[in-house]
């Protein structure tokens, strides 16, 4: 009976050594790669974004990661490239890579640096007056502006506020002579109504 459980127990511990999975390497041979995104981490929204992970070691592929996904994108093998098409807000997000030698022992790099993409949304002038004729005035630099969690770049108008403010000052005018003929006209028509009774005493 002891050999038996003895037996039993070296069995149990085979069984539990295959189920279980092997540690992951700790290890990590090849030189941290390095992760730059074109044009740049901020993009509007729509727009083509291509990530790129440089390796000063040869024969590499590399992975990109995004955090707080599981799978990860296979870079291109040639340039260690990878193209994002019409950039969204699902997209937006940290970013990381790691290679590894294309070999039967695969030896692993450390995680490169981490870049944050920021889609943002690109909205014109509020006043439709305020947008300037001349496309060939450009606008300055705009701002940011929070919207539903989302940073939102606005830009801003050109130096020449001429045709706004001009309408701003005539919808100003137009409710002044409002004000005042709502003022006015009832004084008015007790004036006149007025005269009218002592007219007739």
């Amino acid at each position: 009976n002891l050999i038996f459980l003895i037996l039993l127990i070296c069995l149990l511990e085979y069984s539990l050594h295959l189920l279980i999975p092997s540690p992951v390497p700790t290890e990590l041979h090849l030189p941290r790669p390095h992760l730059s995104v074109l044009p740049g981490h901020e993009v509007i929204a729509g727009a083509d974004v291509m990530f790129r992970c440089s390796s000063t070691h040869p024969s590499t592929s590399c992975y990109l990661y995004l955090e707080g996904q599981i799978r990860a994108q296979l870079l291109s093998r040639e340039r260690g490239d990878y193209n994002l098409s019409h950039v969204q807000n699902g997209d937006s997000g940290r970013y990381s890579c790691q290679c590894y030698t294309i070999n039967a022992s695969r030896e692993w790099s450390a995680v490169s640096n981490t870049l944050d993409l920021v889609p943002r949304i690109s909205l014109g002038c509020p006043l439709a007056l305020c947008v300037p004729l001349d496309p060939l005035l450009s606008p300055r630099e705009g701002w940011d502006l929070p919207v539903g969690g989302s940073p939102v770049t606005v830009p801003c108008v050109p130096a020449d506020y001429t045709l706004c403010n001009a309408v701003r000052l005539a919808l100003a005018a137009a409710l002044l002579l409002l004000m005042l003929l709502m003022l006015l006209g009832p004084l008015t028509v007790g004036a006149a109504r007025s005269h009218c009774w002592r007219s007739r005493c």
